[in-house]
Formats: C-alpha cells, sequence, structure tokens
C-alpha cells in the first residue's frame, strides 16, 4: 500500500506515524514538508521512510490512498485533484468536510459519485468508549468536553477558532460530538447557543439533542477552559477522562507520539480493510448538524 499524505500538522504528527507503525505503508509526501518533519523530534526518526514528491503526479500517480488531513476550505479542491489519478482508490478526509454542513453535502455527493473508498475523521466511534456507547446502543444522557484549544493557550491566531473558516467549538471540535450522535440515532436539536469572547471565534457549545426512543443528551463543548476534562453519563454509565482520546493505560500527554495515533490507526484499517461503510451515516451527520445550525442563537 503507497500512502500519499496532504497536511503538514496532524497530517504529519497523527497520520504519519499511525501509517507507519500500524499499517506499514510506503509513505509520500511533498517535498515542502520535509524541513517541518525534520523539526519535530517526535517523528523525525521517520524521515528515512518517506519518499518526497515534487508535484501531483509524484504524490498521487502510483498512489493507492491519500489522507487529506488540510483546513476545511481546501478539502473540496484537493478531492478534485486526487480524483483525476485513477491510481487512488481511498481517501482519508479530516473532519470536517466542509466549512458549512450545505457545502458538505456537495462534497459528499462527489465522493460517493466517485466510487473511490473514503472515510471522514469521525473517530470517536473507534475510542474505548466510544465503541461501548454503540455496543451498547442506548443514547446518552450528557456529554461535557472542557480543554484549552492550543490557539488559546498560545493566542495565536488560526482557522481553527473562526466558525466562518469551519473552526470552532461547533464546526471543528463539535462535530465530533455531532457524527456520533448521529450514528446513535439523534436527529433533531432542542436547543443550541454558542459564546464568545471575540468576534468570529466559538469558544463553547452547548446543546440538547433529542432522538426516536433516545433519551434527551445534553452537550457542553468548551475549547477555551484551562481544566481540561470529558465526561459522559447515561444513568447507569459513567466515563471521566482527561481528555476523549485517552485510553487505559495511555495519557496521551505523557505520550512521546501523539495519544491519538492508535484511534487513527482503527480509522486507517476501516478504511482499508473493512466493508464499505453504509454512507447515509454521513448524510445523517450533515443533516444534524444542518439542524444544529438553523437552531443555534449566540449567548
Amino acid at each position: 500500500m503507497k500512502v500519499a499524505i496532504l497536511g503538514g500538522g496532524f497530517g504529519l504528527y497523527g497520520y504519519l506515524p499511525a501509517l507507519i507503525q500500524k499499517s506499514h505503508a510506503r509513505i509520500v509526501l511533498p517535498l515542502s514538508y520535509r524541513e517541518k518533519l525534520l523539526s519535530r523530534p517526535d517523528i523525525r526518526g521517520f524521515a528515512a521512510d518517506i519518499q518526497w514528491a515534487e508535484d501531483d503526479d509524484g504524490l498521487f500517480a502510483e498512489s493507492d490512498a491519500v489522507v487529506i488531513a488540510v483546513a476545511p476550505e481546501a478539502q473540496a479542491e484537493w478531492v478534485d485533484r486526487c480524483l483525476a489519478y485513477s491510481a487512488v482508490q481511498f481517501l482519508m478526509l479530516e473532519k470536517p468536510l466542509a466549512p458549512t454542513p450545505q457545502r458538505a453535502d456537495i462534497l459528499l455527493d462527489k465522493l460517493i459519485a466517485s466510487g473511490r473508498r473514503f472515510r471522514i475523521g469521525y473517530n470517536f466511534r473507534f475510542t474505548e468508549w466510544g465503541k461501548t456507547l454503540r455496543r451498547n446502543n442506548r443514547g446518552l444522557g450528557s456529554l461535557e468536553w472542557r480543554f484549552q484549544a492550543h490557539h488559546y493557550r498560545a493566542e495565536v491566531q488560526t482557522w481553527k477558532r473562526h466558525s466562518d473558516c469551519g473552526g470552532g467549538a461547533l464546526r471543528f471540535y463539535g462535530i465530533h460530538v455531532i457524527a456520533l450522535m448521529a450514528e446513535l440515532g439523534y436527529k433533531d436539536v432542542l436547543s443550541s447557543s454558542v459564546a464568545s469572547r471575540q468576534p468570529g471565534d466559538c469558544e463553547r457549545w452547548d446543546a440538547v439533542l433529542t432522538g426516536p426512543e433516545l433519551p434527551n443528551c445534553s452537550i457542553s463543548v468548551n475549547s477555551h477552559d484551562q481544566a481540561a476534562g470529558f465526561c459522559l453519563h447515561d444513568g447507569s454509565w459513567n466515563v471521566g477522562l482527561q481528555q476523549p482520546f485517552e485510553s487505559a493505560g495511555n495519557r496521551p500527554s505523557d505520550a512521546k507520539i501523539d495519544g491519538r495515533v492508535p484511534v487513527l490507526a482503527e480509522a486507517l484499517s476501516d478504511l482499508f480493510f473493512e466493508a464499505p461503510l453504509c454512507y447515509d451515516w454521513y448524510r445523517g451527520t450533515n443533516k444534524l448538524w444542518a439542524t444544529i445550525e438553523e437552531k443555534t442563537v449566540r449567548a
């Protein structure tokens, strides 16, 4: 398996080690990423395993798969470029698929029509607690996710904080929650609000979701909270973690390699080796996301 990676951030420190350590794929990267890779102690040891490409042909002409880990605004353009190469049969895309649910639907239609296999990085379903939740199949009473995003901690301007670019507590972080809730059967919204201290930002998202024969689920995602925590409750089953991708015996903050790598490895294995996913789930995610956006007010 030969895999090209687009995205010099999470593409390098997340997907690169997941691919090399778990799937033993041959990796192709743009030559422009070389300096960035060598500057990071956590991943520079992989440099010897990389094939470097100077242009699109070098990246895609012989690649079986492409990981697209770029900003939502850029994903549609890169999908078009990948689909122009017949060798590319697998696509892994980051979330959200586009800055808005309407644009995400357009890109989803194009991906399905292409006949290529693809996955979107809604990876809560591959966590230990996510697997339990899906197996129990009884919904959820509440979900609270508190953390301080890097852009607030470092006081930097980046698309990840701005709603119009697909960032913020609702569109960038909350989409993880929305996708999982859609998979569990949640379809409607009783209330939704966002809040921030700066125009254009979305620091916090609070909502109550509902679904047929499911308990109402209260959701709170706060991306500007120094007291990190991730808590789930459904009455008889509770989960309390420092962050959602934490697993037994593995606190990501203590790991040299990014703690999400094991979950990414499962997502990639699902893309390459499992039966094709029912893409109705992705449509349901976009529909729930659109309903949330329609009913969201600014607090």
